[in-house]
């Protein structure tokens, strides 16, 4: 189902109503971004999150809670949002969650020795459509090239 579809069938008229008999300001509702709020996509730099979409997240914010959830850095999501979630959380829960500031260091610094083992272990040379992304707080390994 692409995301205009499941925007189409989660905010009908019949599925808003369905929600009035349980929703309300308490309830959370999570979404990832990539693969639910956009289309999974070979580039992750060139996702687009649908602004019909966008407008229905934003309208399920005025009656609920909306969390965003995802494997992106925080900066980097603010990037293809153009709504505000009650909670968005980055680098897989390692920015966004309370006292997440005060770890960042040891974050940065795990990260950094990451990196340089997996550039020990695999040189670029030998990465032949595998991407390492550095999201400063977290490390990705990109294969879908591979």
């Amino acid at each position: 189902m692409s995301p205009d579809q499941l925007s189409t069938y989660l905010f009908s008229n019949s599925a808003l109503a369905a929600m009035g008999n349980f929703l309300d300001r308490s309830t959370l509702f999570a979404f990832d971004i990539d693969g639910t709020l956009a289309p999974i996509v070979s580039d992750p730099g060139a996702i687009g999150i649908p602004d019909t979409v966008q407008k229905e997240i934003a309208i399920l914010g005025k009656r609920a809670q909306v969390a965003v959830i995802t494997g992106r850095a925080r900066s980097d999501a603010l990037q293809h949002l153009s709504i505000a979630p009650h909670y968005l959380i980055g680098n897989h829960g390692a920015e966004g969650l309370p006292g997440w500031e005060s770890r960042t260091q040891e974050f940065v610094l795990t990260v950094k020795g990451w990196q340089d083992q997996l550039a020990e272990l695999l040189p670029a040379e030998n990465r032949r459509g595998i991407f390492i992304e550095n999201k400063g707080l977290t490390i990705s390994i990109h294969y879908r090239h591979a």
